[in-house]
């Protein structure tokens, strides 16, 4: 509640996930009526794309540009760290904000 971030948190144990990889993510996604798949540029290299798209769910590729921080004792910006990173170097109010720029 501090970064003002509300969202619903579903397990995707509560929807008795069936098979393995691809597949159980698209049975966790049809299980949830989803016609859109949102993945990160780190799937490239295991995910087929053409099982969604079967399934009528569209595969969105999220290219996200790291905002870039002030991080303490650092000489240049080490990207894909956790929100903790961002937490810890500019609180919660300034993360927040990146947050939402984002």
């Amino acid at each position: 509640m501090r970064l003002k971030i509300n969202t619903n948190i579903l397990f995707s144990s509560e929807l008795d996930p069936q098979y393995s990889s691809n597949e159980m993510l698209i049975d966790l996604l049809k299980k949830r009526n989803a016609t859109a798949y949102l993945c990160g540029n780190g799937a490239g290299g295991y995910q087929k794309d053409e099982l969604y798209n079967q399934q009528n769910i569209e595969v969105w590729h999220n290219n996200f540009n790291h905002p870039v921080y002030p991080q303490f004792n650092s000489n240049e910006f080490v990207k894909g760290l956790s929100i903790i990173d961002a937490l810890m170097n500019l609180g919660f109010e300034a993360t927040a904000h990146l947050v939402k720029a984002s």
